[in-house]
């Protein structure tokens, strides 16, 4: 296993942006992730395929960073089930990476929901408040192998109706 590497091409959607602070910034550590509306704030990430997922990380020294997280996880990217982690509050004032065990799943979608953030009406910045910014998600994981069936040339595996093959789990 190993992080997963997430950058602004695994974004999906999310609820929306101040100015031109976009999540694909802050998710590619080349601006932050401002959105000054209070609300729920929350952002979908595509992994372009399914991985069995059991960390995530993350990191925000701003102003308004999230305080209460909770991350849900599935191949599904209309339903989403129980939320893997809840209640994340250790992303607030910090540089370093905060690595958050979470209820291990298969998924391809990752979804982050921000419940508070250090701000009373919810806005959100989300990275650093310098031109020093920083990526401020990850997910930690590895791919999901599917199942199936190869077969080699003849000579190679048992005898089967004429024919030699052999098979194996992917």
């Amino acid at each position: 296993m190993d992080w997963i590497g997430i950058n602004s091409s695994n974004i999906s959607s999310y609820c929306g942006h101040t100015t031109t602070y976009t999540l694909a910034g802050a998710i590619n550590g080349t601006g932050r992730w401002l959105h000054y509306v209070d609300e729920v704030h929350w952002f979908i990430l595509d992994l372009k395929k399914t991985y069995f997922i059991t960390k995530v990380r993350g990191r925000s020294a701003d102003n308004y960073d999230p305080t209460n997280v909770d991350i849900y996880v599935s191949d599904n990217i209309s339903v989403w089930g129980a939320a893997v982690a809840t209640g994340i509050a250790s992303w607030v004032d910090i540089t370093a990476w905060s690595d958050v065990n979470i209820t291990p799943k298969k998924g391809r979608f990752v979804k982050a929901v921000v419940n508070t953030t250090e701000e009373a009406n919810r806005s959100l910045t989300w990275s650093k408040s310098s031109a020093a910014y920083m990526t401020i998600f990850d997910v930690y994981g590895e791919p999901v192998v599917e199942s199936g069936t190869l077969q080699l040339p003849l000579g190679l595996g048992k005898k089967h109706a004429g024919k030699k093959t052999i098979s194996k789990i992917l």
